[in-house]
């Protein structure tokens, strides 16, 4: 006897990517599946299985068009053998998709590197849009934070959400732990008066850590962005928290940079070292984290200028020819296989986004007292921003460059981040919303202009294993 399907198709489920959807199935078997979205070419389907029978299932999709009928072919596989193949409609036409452009242009200078990194994914940014390698849309959150963070742990993303403006920044006072479609799995409260900025992380043991901050009032007893939040992410509590306050007394910071603000912003945690990678825009300073305690292990700080811990800083190799970053984001542990010298035991290669924000012509550095105000008028030389990679070694306690990435004409003294995407790197430039893929030769490999019209935070390739596992 044949197997009765019957299906229903309901466009975003949960309120909150406008291009997904969850299909229903009724079925007499339980059954296995495997779906495609129908892409404008056949390289740019999006598909999706899973491997467990189940009766009746409601199927998550993601990928669709804007402003169109999108095609889902559904293949169906049946506990007695059985297959069947069918189609079902997600419409998406007459959504509102306000600013969000509904196509980006990709310029593809190197075919090779691009099919290994835009083909295998899609452009994600801050505000969970999403273009595939054509430059079509196909990820569209409603009212997304400008600050998300874009991490994700292998199973779930953590939004922000409940978000408090400020005169320069906004913070999220809950984050969510979601999958792509937006359906929440566990929420997360800063601590009343707090919010969260940034970044998080996640440990060895799966929990997560949060850059917390002041929402505002900050003092020079509690300053702005100087926390460092423990939480569990099974159940939503908060398992430990350090300040870091004290550390910034009369420390000198970039001449932007608002009084009392030590501007945490960014976090990851290192499996090769076992220690956490935090960064503060204000003082340009590097830090290794004790996980368990929140201890400094180590910093990279410019010895011309004050030292958070100069005690624990590392010591440059080839000191003339170093570069210390200034007003930096993005410092992230890398794999690439260029710098295997530092992929060693007690040894760890890092990248970071130099934005150069505040310096003379001469390089060096226009700072002010952590406590002063911004001055009214203040000079910051107009330089190109640039991408630096360190090498780490833990015995010898020494940092060493080991490269340098430059695009022409690119400048964001603000936001900003370089990532990993296999052997080459994706770079954001937040402030135009430029967007590039380079090897490790600094060749521009795809660029991408006005991704977002507005100040991109930040964004990065999501591989469509990634994609699958968020679902």
């Amino acid at each position: 006897m044949p197997n009765t399907i019957q299906t229903h198709v309901v466009v975003n489920p949960f309120n909150q990517n406008l291009l997904s959807a969850q299909v229903s199935m009724s079925t007499e078997l339980a059954m296995k599946y495997r779906y495609s979205v129908q892409g404008k070419t056949q390289d740019t389907n999006f598909t999706y299985y899973n491997d467990e029978y189940l009766l009746n299932p409601v199927i998550p999709v993601i990928g669709l068009y804007a402003n169109q009928e999108n095609t889902i072919i559904i293949e169906c596989f049946f506990t007695d053998g059985t297959q069947n193949t069918l189609s079902v409609i997600a419409d998406t036409t007459g959504q509102n998709y306000g600013e969000t452009p509904l196509t980006v242009d990709f310029i593809i200078n190197d075919e090779t590197i691009a099919k290994e990194t835009l083909g295998n994914g899609w452009l994600v940014t801050c505000y969970y849009t999403a273009y595939d390698k054509n430059g079509d849309l196909r990820m569209a959150f409603i009212d997304a934070w400008d600050n998300n963070n874009l991490k994700s742990d292998s199973s779930a993303i953590y939004p922000g959400f409940d978000i408090f403006v400020t005169s320069g920044e906004t913070y999220a006072q809950t984050l969510k732990r979601m999958n792509l479609l937006g359906e929440e799995r566990q929420r997360y409260q800063a601590p009343a008066g707090n919010g969260f900025h940034h970044d998080v992380a996640f440990g060895p043991d799966g929990n997560m850590f949060c850059l917390v901050t002041l929402l505002e009032n900050q003092t020079a007893e509690q300053r702005q962005q100087a926390s460092l939040y423990k939480y569990d992410v099974t159940s939503g509590e908060i398992l430990w928290s350090r300040d870091y306050s004290a550390l910034f007394d009369n420390q000198d910071v970039c001449i932007d940079a608002q009084p009392n603000d030590i501007h945490f912003n960014s976090l990851a945690f290192s499996t090769q070292i076992n220690q956490l990678i935090l960064n503060n825009r204000s003082t340009s300073t590097i830090y290794g984290i004790n996980y368990e305690n929140g201890d400094i292990v180590w910093t990279i700080d410019n010895p011309d200028y004050s030292l958070v811990a100069e005690d624990v800083n590392l010591q440059p190799i080839d000191a003339a020819n170093f570069i210390y970053p200034n007003g930096e984001h993005a410092v992230f542990p890398t794999t690439n296989v260029k710098y295997a010298d530092y992929l060693t035991e007690n040894r760890l290669a890092i990248t970071l986004f130099n934005n150069k924000a505040a310096l003379f012509d001469d390089g060096s550095e226009n700072d002010k007292k952590m406590e002063d105000p911004i001055p009214d008028e203040y000079y910051e030389a107009q330089v190109d921003s640039q991408c630096l990679v360190y090498g780490i070694d833990l015995i010898a306690n020494t940092v060493a460059l080991l490269d340098v990435f430059e695009i022409a004409g690119q400048r964001s003294n603000i936001t900003s981040e370089i990532h990993e995407a296999g052997n080459y790197y994706s770079i954001m430039y937040g402030v135009d919303s430029n967007f590039f893929i380079i090897d490790t030769d600094n060749n521009i490999a795809v660029e991408c202009y006005s991704v977002y019209p507005a100040l991109t935070y930040r964004g990065r390739l999501f591989s469509f294993d990634e994609l699958r596992q968020l679902i």
